[in-house]
């Protein structure tokens, strides 16, 4: 997306159109060409608006407040107050605006609204608009008004009357209100079965150049299916629908007003007879009365289903409140059991730690006493392993000096033997010699 423009401006698209006139199709088209509306967006209502509406939730909910506190809403077919945008309720209005713009929008060079309402409220968007520095432009959506009449019939259950002068006045304040600004038309049609040509003109009108192709994504958006009602000539002039012809020339007037070949003179010719007193804007009104009434009649059948509501909730709240009662006073009995029973188990928790810091003396002087005796255990024991150390000393002195009497035993045995044999010896030859001696060998010549 560029801009021609010089990208420092901000700018705001505003689609204006008739509710079920295609200001949806509009603000879905808009926003594939890079036109930012915001994330806060309405959803899509399967039989209403598959697409979405792309409307900007804050926005439309602080319009239907301003509308309410100006005793109007978004179908009243009378004009809205003179000068109702000075009213304190618009100032509060707009600041309420001006607060989600900044919100939403601060940063955002090409952003818009669609909400069929700003028909109604155009003047004060041009005050706001103009004090926030935003360069204002409009997209008109046209639709024929029995197209649009057929779908609020069905949606709403708006008579012909009605649905066609609100169609009537809706277009009718948006196109004298955008006089002097940078405006396109657009036509609900020429949309939906050429959607990429329709928007690449209106795009040119804005002075909005895209590089992107938008072919595809505004085929996904744009289908023929949307437009569900289409103009035949029996519906248009059913019932002697008289009140046809002059929305009808409202249509003509403004289709032709982008060529510049119908004055708007005669628009406000139109715009100024709009309201006036006759048989049909007696009957509108009355309608629009009787609408009010049973409106009145829902709204105070469901404020009194509210009241009912409210009074059992009541009944219901004080039986909470009687049972909460009787569960604080059983609460407190068992918070003040816990407490005294706290207390005493800080009492024997007391005892505890006093228990356990005489066990921790206790303790101390066991290890003392016990490092007192392993100190002289060691030393007794260093002087049991010196005295051991001698002992065995001495044994293996013994132990040699018994070696060695061993040893000179064995050798005395020995020679003790040797002796033996020889003092044997000994007696063997002197009992020879004894017996020699006492009998002497005898001679034979004897």
């Amino acid at each position: 997306m560029r801009d021609n423009k010089e990208q420092s401006v901000r700018r705001a698209i505003l689609i204006l159109g008739m509710h079920r006139s295609g200001t949806s199709a509009v603000g879905a088209a808009l926003s594939v060409c890079g036109v930012d509306f915001g994330e806060r967006l309405m959803k899509a209502t399967p039989g209403v608006n598959e697409k979405g509406f792309w409307e900007h939730i804050d926005i439309t909910e602080i319009h239907d407040q301003l509308l309410l506190e100006l005793g109007s809403s978004w179908d009243d077919v009378r004009p809205l107050p003179a000068n109702w945008e000075k009213t304190f309720e618009a100032q509060r209005a707009m600041q309420s605006l001006r607060a989600v713009i900044d919100r939403d929008f601060s940063n955002i060079p090409l952003w818009g609204v669609k909400d069929p309402r700003l028909c109604r409220l155009l003047p004060l968007w041009h005050i706001l608009l103009g004090e926030m520095d935003i360069d204002a432009e409009y997209v008109i959506t046209l639709r024929h008004p029995v197209e649009v009449m057929l779908s609020l019939e069905k949606r709403d259950g708006f008579s012909q009357a009605k649905a066609l002068h609100l169609y009537a006045t809706h277009l009718l304040n948006a196109e004298y209100w955008t006089r002097g600004y940078n405006r396109t038309f657009i036509q609900y049609g020429d949309l939906i079965q050429n959607p990429e040509s329709t928007i690449k003109e209106a795009l040119l009108k804005l002075e909005i150049a895209s590089d992107m192709d938008i072919g595809e994504p505004l085929s996904n958006l744009i289908e023929p299916g949307l437009q569900h009602h289409h103009v035949r000539v029996d519906e248009i002039y059913r019932d002697g629908a008289s009140n046809v012809s002059m929305p009808e020339e409202i249509f003509d007037h403004l289709r032709s007003l982008p060529n510049e070949c119908t004055p708007v003179e005669s628009l406000d010719q139109i715009r100024e007879s709009i309201y006036a007193p006759n048989e049909n804007m007696v009957v509108i009104l009355l309608e629009h009365t009787a609408d009010v009434h049973e409106r009145l009649r829902i709204q105070t059948t469901y404020a009194l289903s509210l009241l009912d509501a409210k009074v059992e909730a009541d009944r219901y709240n004080e039986s909470l409140i009687n049972t909460l009662s009787e569960k604080e006073s059983s609460w407190e009995a068992e918070a003040e059991a816990l407490l005294k029973a706290k207390a005493e188990a800080d009492r024997y928790n007391e005892s505890l730690l006093k228990a356990k810091a005489e066990a921790d003396r206790y303790n101390e002087s066991l290890l003392k006493t016990l490092s007192e005796k392993e100190s002289g255990f060691q030393s007794e024991s260093a002087s049991l392993r010196h005295a051991l150390e001698i002992s065995q000393e001495y044994a293996e002195n013994l132990r040699r000096e018994l070696d060695l009497k061993n040893t000179d035993l064995a050798i005395a045995l020995e020679r003790q033997s040797t002796l033996d044999s020889e003092l044997a010896s000994l007696k063997k030859q002197a009992l020879v010699r004894l017996s020699s001696f006492f009998h002497p060998p005898r001679n034979s010549a004897n």
